[in-house]
């Protein structure tokens, strides 16, 4: 996400045949807000879009929050460079869903994520949260599979 920092002129309503006379170029200073990690999300068992899904993006000083949508399974995140934690949120999230074992996801997400399994009472290997490091100006985009 990229705002304007500084200039002398709306860019959004700017007309350049307004401009005054004598001056050949507009300036403008931008600044970096956040970078995406932005995906899809489906649930394995039903082929479908887990909607309404919610998961938790936090690091050690924050933690941001979204809801999968009903579109396309599409959510999105923003975060700065480095390492972080996607997460179920703790709740009805976490208690009905499971993250699937990362061999299991698209090529393209494997290059970005470290899962760490738990297991639960039933002795079955199930992910809760995987570590996810941002390390590129364009962010991350992955598909996130998961089951009940």
């Amino acid at each position: 996400l990229v705002t304007t920092a500084a200039t002398n002129y709306d860019l959004d309503h700017l007309n350049l045949d307004e401009v005054p006379d004598g001056v050949n170029s507009v300036e403008a200073e931008f600044q970096i807000e956040a970078l995406l990690v932005t995906g899809h999300c489906i649930d394995v068992g039903k082929k479908k879009h887990p909607r309404g899904l919610q998961l938790v993006l936090r690091n050690a000083a924050e933690k941001k929050e979204t809801m999968v949508m009903s579109t396309l399974g599409y959510f999105q995140l923003p975060s700065l460079p480095g390492a972080w934690t996607l997460e179920l949120r703790p709740g009805q999230s976490a208690n009905i869903y499971y993250m699937v074992q990362k061999d299991e996801l698209s090529d393209h997400a494997g290059e970005h994520l470290h899962q760490q399994p738990i297991q639960d009472s039933a002795t079955e290997f199930m992910l809760n949260s995987t570590e996810l490091y941002v390390s590129s100006w364009k962010g991350i985009t992955l598909q996130l599979h998961v089951n009940r």
